[in-house]
């Protein structure tokens, strides 16, 4: 069966809804203001250190913004955010500074933006396509970031769906140190936590946990590739939806290496994996998944490659417990697929 019959995947990009950027309202804890940390590092940009407390311009090029670094002290500070220029936002720590509210919370219109060492939170994304979370159309990367309790609804949408709860990206993006969790999709929204319709991600070292895409047009729990996407020493682990559990692939590429994808539950196919494109998997284990197909791997119609040591084991499907493939090719080095139920493979020569 083709996912993309169903509507929720396919999209017509320049139909997409933007909305204008503009200065933000920083309105909240800090009077309309982002406030410094007391204690600036040592290298920092001289103008930036030359005070406590930064406005509206310092992220919005038209207002002259032009601090490279803004650091953000512990508190919770309302959104949304807008980014157009090129600057990292450093704040006391991934638990003690919160960016909160929003539709997204933090959204990226332009130029290289680095984020670390805080929590966004509280994003509703309700009428627009893009993320509850972050919504990323430029070069992002985040660092030691809770990404976490953020909806999506998509209520806006006419036609198929485009949204993701915790991260949309059409754009660049690293996701590393960091953990994606708690992310509801519901409505028309399409992903839990993790949506790449861009150019290039790489995400390293991430937790991908308990996000739910529970709508009727959810497609992932946990990740959706739509383009080219890195997964590395990374952990995909209790996500769900009707359709996939953990992970979906419609992208050029999808490349796992030292990765756990376990514990997801799918309603329809791919408990862990679903593919219609290339997977390469590099060692981890994909372990635990559950769904009516493929409780491990639904293979649609593209090339699964599996070198280990690693293993497909101990997942459950009424049809293809550990690997079920409906045309393309898989191929096993190294890799054990054992103890699934109600059986190993189906439509898998290979094992």
């Amino acid at each position: 069966m083709d996912k993309r019959s169903r509507g929720s995947v396919v999209r017509i990009l320049s139909n997409r809804l933007r909305r204008t950027p503009v200065a933000i309202a920083l309105a909240g804890m800090a009077g309309g203001l982002w406030v410094a940390a007391t204690t600036v590092p040592a290298g920092a940009n001289p103008v930036c250190s030359s005070t406590t407390v930064w406005n509206t311009s310092e992220l919005d090029s038209s207002l002259g913004g032009s601090c490279s670094t803004i650091y953000v002290e512990q508190g919770t500070f309302a959104g949304p955010f807008t980014i157009d220029r090129n600057v990292s936002i450093v704040g006391e720590s991934e638990t003690t500074t919160v960016l909160k509210g929003g539709d997204a919370v933090v959204t990226v219109t332009g130029g290289t933006v680095s984020i670390s060492n805080l929590t966004i939170t509280g994003g509703t994304d309700s009428a627009t396509l893009n993320g509850g979370g972050v919504d990323n159309e430029s070069t992002l990367t985040l660092d030691n970031v809770l990404v976490t309790a953020n909806t999506s609804t998509a209520a806006g949408i006419v036609g198929n769906c485009v949204a993701a709860a915790g991260i949309f990206s059409e754009g660049a993006m690293a996701i590393e140190n960091s953990a994606i969790t708690r992310n509801d999709a519901s409505g028309k929204a399409c992903v839990g936590g993790v949506y790449n319709d861009g150019t290039t991600m790489v995400i390293e070292n991430t937790i991908i946990s308990d996000n739910f895409a529970s709508g009727p047009e959810g497609d992932a729990g946990g990740l959706l590739n739509n383009s080219v996407t890195d997964l590395l020493k990374s952990t995909v682990t209790d996500n769900s939806s009707p359709t996939t559990g953990g992970i979906d692939n419609f992208g050029t590429l999808l490349y796992l290496s030292g990765t756990s994808v376990t514990g997801n539950t799918g309603g329809s196919e791919g408990g862990g994996i679903w593919n219609d494109q290339g997977l390469t998997v590099l060692g981890g284990l994909i372990a635990g998944n559950t769904a009516f197909a493929g409780g491990g791997i639904y293979n649609e119609a593209g090339t699964v490659t599996m070198k280990g040591p690693g293993g497909v084991d101990d997942n459950f499907a009424t049809s293809g417990g550990g690997i079920y493939s409906d045309g393309g090719t898989v191929s096993l080095s190294q890799t054990t697929v054992q103890h699934n139920k109600v059986d190993q493979c189906e439509g898998t020569p290979s094992c």
